[in-house]
């Protein structure tokens, strides 16, 4: 069976850190 887009980078904590680490370049870079 297929998995979600969701599924395939981890689920919750997935999710979780790929914003965290967002967040932490959005706030470490100057132009953004």
């Amino acid at each position: 069976m297929n998995q979600t887009p969701y599924e395939t980078i981890g689920g919750e904590a997935g999710v979780r850190e790929l914003v965290d680490r967002f967040y932490d370049y959005m706030d470490s870079l100057p132009e953004a």
